[in-house]
């Protein structure tokens, strides 16, 4: 089942928005950068990763799932990726499933990016095992495809929400524009893909890309109980 906000393609330059449902939050972190900071800094930040750290892409293809063996063919490290991370394309009937690109291949994009292989698949990221996410900051992209892309986000309980038209032009002009989301009302991200149903490219991610959990029941208990003991001895 989804749940669907389908909105507009957002022009480059507006006011920053926010687009809200009952499940979870799409910020423009590229126009509110200081919002986006609000939202995060009771949480704690993952481990992300930069594709931009890695030698440029050129254009390759390689079998998914990406993860935190990395994968020799893309110049991508064992362990550039959290243990927690499973990207591939789906349904993934054709191999290879995904592809590297980077800027030198000429598509447009200033970053490295790894997209789905073929326009028919859907990218997805998969958060598997480890702290809840509750916010995930990344730069959606399209690539011989059009300017917007669909972002599809799955909950613990496997419902999705799709965010629709979301704008993947920066505002330099470029492709890479930075957005961010976050669960509320308990909700987990456990799932986040990218379609472009309009364009018909071959969509993913470009650059950086950044989660943030929250501690452990058992952890925040001792927080809490840490807080108190320091309120009742500044009292005494």
């Amino acid at each position: 089942m989804r749940k669907s906000i389908m909105l507009g393609a957002m022009l480059i330059g507006l006011l920053s928005i926010s687009m809200v449902n009952a499940d979870f939050v799409l910020y423009d972190v590229e126009n509110d950068g200081a919002g986006w900071d609000g939202v995060t800094s009771g949480l704690i930040k993952d481990k992300g990763w930069d594709f931009n750290e890695l030698n440029d892409f050129g254009i390759i293809g390689f079998d998914g799932p990406l993860g935190s063996a990395g994968n020799a063919d893309a110049g991508i490290p064992a362990g550039f990726l959290p243990d927690n991370v499973s990207i591939n394309a789906v349904p993934g009937n054709d191999q290879p499933t995904l592809v590297g690109v980077g800027p030198s291949a000429g598509f447009g994009n200033n970053d490295n990016a790894v997209l789905a292989n073929f326009f028919a698949e859907t990218f997805s990221i998969d958060f598997v095992g480890g702290l809840p996410k509750y916010a995930v900051e990344f730069k959606p992209l399209t690539l011989l495809g059009g300017s917007v892309v669909d972002i599809i986000v799955t909950d613990q309980f496997g419902v999705e929400t799709v965010f629709g038209d979301i704008n993947i032009i920066g505002n330099d002009g470029g492709f890479g524009h930075t957005w961010g989301i976050q669960a509320i009302n308990g909700q987990e991200i456990v799932r986040i893909q990218i379609q472009d149903n309009a364009g018909g490219g071959a969509e993913g991610i470009s650059g950086s890309f950044n989660t943030w959990s929250v501690p452990e029941p058992a952890s925040a208990s001792v927080l809490g109980l840490m807080a108190c003991g320091i309120m009742i001895r500044r009292r005494r």
